[in-house]
């Protein structure tokens, strides 16, 4: 029983190290472009969205790191026939990523990324909305093959709209990884 202890301490000692020395490549630049299948303003559903942005990475160790981004969802018009003009949001944010643990994944991982920051939002054509930048909370699950990042966000733009209002959105992103 002692060496099968000792041998499953020394395995997960192993492993920790293993898991937890830095990628060959500590940081990461990623440019993305996406779409929005989905995206709900209040009540109102809108057109499918185009969205870009650029995220930034540091690496603590082989699991996590820490970095920012930005995005700007395009213009897009509303679905319903009542509601006229354009929205849009440009977010500014502080996030995390996960990855999958393990020596030699480098560059072929699967990752989790929370975001959290502030949103501005953007209206044309719909009069004269008196509106405040509010809160951004998204989360990312994603995959990164080589130079190449794949991700799926979920995100909320809080704002102040003469009363306050929420718009969530779903984005698929592609983009390209520079280390």
């Amino acid at each position: 029983m002692k060496k099968v202890l000792t041998v499953l301490i020394l395995v997960s000692t192993m492993t920790s190290f293993v898991c937890a020395a830095k990628p060959k490549y500590d940081r990461e630049f990623i440019l993305k472009l996406g779409f929005q299948p989905y995206s709900l303003y209040r009540d109102h559903n809108t057109n499918l969205g185009i969205s870009g942005g650029f995220e930034y990475f540091q690496y603590l160790n082989n699991v996590f790191a820490l970095g920012g981004g930005v995005a700007y969802d395009l213009p897009r018009k509303f679905k319903d026939k009542d509601v006229h003009g354009n929205t849009s949001f440009l977010p500014l944010f502080v996030a995390a990523k996960i990855r999958t643990p393990c020596f030699g994944l480098d560059n072929n991982y699967a990752f989790l990324s929370p975001k959290i920051g502030v949103s501005a939002p953007m209206f044309e054509g719909m009069g004269k909305i008196s509106t405040n930048a509010g809160l951004y909370c998204g989360v990312g699950l994603g995959v990164s093959i080589n130079v190449l990042v794949i991700e799926a966000v979920y995100a909320t733009n809080n704002l102040t709209c003469n009363k306050d209002a929420k718009c969530s959105t779903i984005t698929l992103y592609a983009g390209f990884k520079f280390e």
